[in-house]
């Protein structure tokens, strides 16, 4: 067993799952609650203009939007495949 296969097979279960099979996000309240703060937190940085010229903040071109998004996505889609082969490897009881 190589170190990849040990790493998703220690896993704990709720991680294991898939996120489309992840329906119950609305009983975490701390989290949404954090999550709520951490975006108005960003937006508020991103509309006081001396905080953003002193937080060094510049705005991003398209391509690096494009960069943005194509790694999280990828990162995402190694993850998700990784819970798949995981799961295939350690069916739940």
């Amino acid at each position: 067993m190589n170190a990849i296969t040990r790493s998703l097979m220690s896993m704990p279960t709720r991680v294991r799952l898939s996120i489309y099979r992840i329906f119950k996000l609305t009983t975490n309240k701390p989290l949404i609650w954090a999550v709520v703060a951490g975006f108005l937190t960003v937006f508020i940085t991103l509309l006081i203009s001396g905080l953003r010229g002193s937080l060094g903040i510049l705005p991003l071109s398209l391509q690096e939007w494009l960069w943005v998004f194509g790694v999280a996505l990828t990162l995402l889609g190694i993850v998700e495949i990784g819970k798949v082969f995981s799961n295939r490897l350690q069916p739940e009881d």
